[in-house]
């Protein structure tokens, strides 16, 4: 048998609602593993290409998806964002931005990319801050310890836009398409634990399992 320790692949986007209100599971989950697995953070991107466009189009949708969101994991949407960002109407919706983010901070800070993207999602689902905004950004990494300047240097290069597109394709071919979702590593492929929201017992019931 392997010592190698397992590893956890933690699917997230900041354009998810579902993954807004995963936010107290996923530290409950990361909290009960402690030092028996490694974590790692994944996207392939939510929204993108042909499905990004302005805010106002989608937001009926949207508002019907935060009401089932908030229903179930009592969770609370900010008037930031209703007022901010939904209501304008002008924002594109686009998870590149965000995402890239996210990859640089793991890559920055390993684990730390955690905490990023917890204040990342509530930066804009409770702030009403653009997930594409540098201010906003800074913000989340300084909420999470990560060098802010490093992160937005890297962010803002044609190499890290070149990653962050290898990177959706990556994990789009291990078949991640829905958020919040948690893979364990097996070999080269991912063996899926949970996908789409669970409650906190759930998750780390199912979890446990494969421990």
């Amino acid at each position: 048998m392997s010592d190698r320790p397992v590893r956890l692949i933690y699917a997230f986007d900041p354009l998810c609602g579902w993954c807004y209100g995963f936010r107290p599971a996923i530290r409950a989950l990361r909290s009960a593993v402690g030092d028996r697995a490694t974590w790692a953070i994944a996207g392939a991107g939510l929204v993108t290409g042909d499905r990004e466009r302005p805010i106002r189009e989608t937001a009926a949708a949207l508002e019907k998806g935060m009401s089932q969101v908030e229903r179930r994991t009592g969770a609370r949407f900010g008037e930031a964002f209703r007022k901010n960002i939904l209501a304008k109407g002008t924002w594109r919706l686009s998870s590149e931005a965000g995402c890239r983010a996210m990859f640089v901070a793991e890559q920055l800070a390993g684990e730390k990319v955690f905490e990023f993207t917890e204040a990342l999602s509530t930066a804009f689902w409770d702030e009403g801050l653009l997930p594409d905004d540098p201010n906003t950004l800074r913000g989340c990494a300084q909420d999470a310890e990560i060098d802010a300047d490093a992160l937005l240097a890297a962010w803002a290069t044609d190499d890290a836009k070149a990653s962050t597109r290898a990177a959706f394709a990556l994990w789009r071919h291990h078949g991640i398409s829905e958020y919040p979702a948690v893979f364990v590593e097996r070999g080269a492929e991912l063996e899926r634990v949970f996908e789409g929201y669970v409650e906190i017992d759930v998750a780390i019931e199912r979890v446990e399992a494969v421990l």
